[in-house]
Order: structure tokens, then sequence, then C-alpha cells
């Protein structure tokens, strides 16, 4: 029987209601803990930093949010940082000093933000509504209502396409200059699931996107038409919360080949252009995948982190000292892998052998979206909506810091 691990959650509220809560939803994870003290916790705290970390800046991007299933990540174009608060404001700020150079509030709940690339910026409301602003100064462009359901996922740009995704199921492509609907697609939601959707990933004429049900979808950007879908993972025959197996969590694009895993599921690497599968790993992840030139980086359904060979999907290591918190996807730089936790730190773990190399606390608050790179800066938003930079300033080596 797979252990499910008590940060990740999901409520049978109600027998007409089934709700879903994963990762980052403190109030559940007190409610659910014993009494008895994780021994890794003593671990953890006896760990001596292998590197000098400094803080270079930090801001205030809003009130943060504390519905747990809210995604609102760090969104990074060319110099500039955007970030989101759960009622709506939207801040952009320099990369390389934290200076604040725009914000608008518009004063609703936000159920995701921010979206966008290429010189558009997108924020997703909980009445169904995608805005959109100029990343230059803020100044709105359009926007257009959608569903009576909250944005679940709104993608980058893609030639003169954004695809959002709406909490029933829904699937909207839409022109980015001037918000034309170009298709829209709907897909049956499975009766048990965890809150959230996985970002649609833009590649060439295509759109990929993970369902709730361990499918990879394909679809044709142009025309929406449902080109291709994998099965990653079967929903198991034990509980209840063992048959979910959504991918939720973040696709990675490397070479023509996209990566995805499913929660409680699989991993897959999948060869676009050759219609191929490269392999399948596993291991299952709720926040989704990070992707280098040699590994793929994942927390694994128990939080506990992994990296696997990239061309062949073979362990590399494991370390499970951090999957006593839920961890956010990982940002990947030079060989160093970084990733927040519910605990409110900011963890560096080698990407060669996943030791922990230095743990920051930030303010406390959990973090749930990856952190950025910017230059030589870690940038990282937590659930209060403090919006912190960070910088490595010297190694030390294991003998020196052992003495």
């Amino acid at each position: 029987m797979m252990h499910i691990p008590r940060h990740i959650v999901v409520l049978l509220a109600l027998p007409l209601v089934l709700a879903a809560c994963g990762g980052f939803t403190n109030r559940l994870t007190s409610w659910l803990s014993t009494d008895e003290e994780d021994p890794r916790l003593e671990t953890l705290r006896q760990l001596q930093p292998l590197l000098k970390i400094e803080k270079q800046w930090s801001v205030s991007a809003g009130g943060g949010h504390q519905d747990g299933h809210v995604r609102l990540p760090v969104l990074l174009q060319g110099n500039t940082v955007f970030a989101c608060s759960g009622d709506g404001v939207i801040s952009a700020f320099s990369a390389h000093n934290g200076k604040r150079l725009w914000r608008k509030n518009y004063k609703q709940a936000v159920s995701f933000c921010p979206g966008g690339s290429g010189g558009v910026v997108a924020l997703g409301t909980a009445q169904g509504e995608v805005i959109i602003l100029s990343a230059q100064d803020g100044s709105e462009l359009w926007r257009k209502q959608l569903s009576p359901r909250e944005i679940s996922a709104i993608s980058a740009r893609q030639r003169n396409h954004i695809v959002v995704r709406s909490a029933d199921g829904k699937l909207f492509a839409l022109a980015a200059d001037d918000g034309r609907l170009l298709w829209s697609l709907h897909h049956p939601l499975p009766i048990l699931a965890l809150r959230g959707m996985s970002v649609p990933l833009l590649y060439k004429d295509y759109a990929a996107l993970g369902l709730d049900d361990g499918r990879l979808m394909l679809i044709d950007l142009d025309a929406g038409a449902r080109l291709r879908e994998l099965r990653i993972s079967l929903a198991g025959s034990g509980s209840d919360l063992e048959k979910i197996v959504d991918i939720d969590g973040r696709l990675q694009l490397q070479d023509g080949v996209i990566y995805a895993a499913a929660y409680q599921g699989r991993t897959v690497a999948y060869d676009v252009e050759a219609n191929q599968i490269v392999w399948l790993a596993p291991h299952g992840s709720y926040a989704g995948l990070t992707v280098d030139d040699q590994s793929v980086y994942l927390a694994d359904a128990n939080g506990e982190w992994r990296a696997l060979d990239r061309y062949s999907g073979a362990d590399v290591w494991h370390n499970e000292l951090l999957g006593v918190f839920a961890s956010s996807a990982a940002l990947a730089y030079k060989d160093f892998l970084v990733a927040g936790d519910a605990d409110g730190y900011l963890n560096w773990l080698s990407t060669e052998d996943g030791t922990i190399l230095a743990r920051q606390k930030v303010y406390g608050d959990a973090i749930s979206a990856a952190p950025v790179l910017w230059k030589n800066l870690v940038i990282v938003l937590d659930r209060s909506g403090h919006l912190v930079a960070y910088k490595v300033l010297s190694r030390r080596r294991v003998k020196e810091s052992s003495a």
C-alpha cells in the first residue's frame, strides 16, 4: 500500500462533495499531524551549511494568499519580475534591486497570476475572467469572461496564442493581441481530483497539458484538435486517496522531449516529433519537474527529492530528508537545485548527489511557487507576499564545514 504523506491530503467534505487539497495547506497539515515528531526534523536542524547565502533585496508583493490551491507563480520577463497577491494586486519589480516599476490593484480574488510572456502579463480571476496587461507599464490591453468557474492556469505566449484552463475542465485558446476566442475544448473531470491544474506547455504547433485522470494530451495549437493522448498513470485499486493520479505539476520541455509526472503515478519522457515514449519511471510528483542537461528532478508523492537520468529515467540519487515538508517545484542552475517548502525555507541541494547544501529561512511562511533565476540571483515568493532575492557568495569545503 502506498504511503500518503500528511502534507498532501484530500478532504471528503460531504457525501456529494469531493474536494482535494494538496501541498501547502498548513491548517490541514497541523490537523493531520501526530504528537510524535518526525526524526528527520532533528537531522535537518543539525545540518551545517556548505553555502554562504546572502539576501540581496526584499519587497512586498501584496497580501499574499492563504488558499492552498491558488497558484501565484513568480514570472520573469527580461529584467523584470512579476508577482501577484490573492486579493488582486499585481506588481512589476526590477530584478536587479527589487524597485517597484508599476502596480495594479483589481480588488478581486485571483486564482492564477501571473502568466504570459512576450511582453504581456496575464491574470486569471476566481470568477473565470482573464485580464491581459502590458508588461512594460501595466496598462490593461483586454479582458475576457471565459467561465463561471475559476481560472486554473494560463500558458506562456506562443506566437499569438495564449491557452487558458478553467476549473470546470474547459480549455480556451485566445489571441494574445486582442483576446479573440480561437477555439475551446472540454474534457471531463474525474469525481476525485486534486485542486489545481497543470499549466499548458506550448511548443511549436502543439499545446501539451496534463489531465486529472493521468493522461498527457497534445492539441493542435491552431485548430484545437486533439492529436495524441498518452496514459501516464492509471488510478489505483486501493483507497480513494490512492486513486488520485492527477498531472497537476509543471511540465518541462528539453530538446523536443516533454517531461511530465502524475501524482502517485509515473514520470514520462515523451519525444514529440517522433511520437515516442522515451522512458517511464515509477515515481510521481505533485509539484512537477525540473530538468537540466543531465537529470530530471522531482519531489515524489512522499515529498522526497529524486534525480532521474534524463536519457534513461534511471535513478541517480534520492534524498528523503525534505519529505517531512511539502516542496515547491525546483530551480536548477549551475550545480544547485533550489526549492521552497511548507515551513518557509529555501533549500539548496547538490544536483550531483542530492546533498543538502544550505537551508535559508525566508520569513516563515510557506513557499509554494518555484524560485526563478535572474543572472546570479535566486528570487522566491512566499504565501504572505514576500518577494526576496538571494545570492550564493561562497561554498565551503566539506572538511572545513566539519572542522
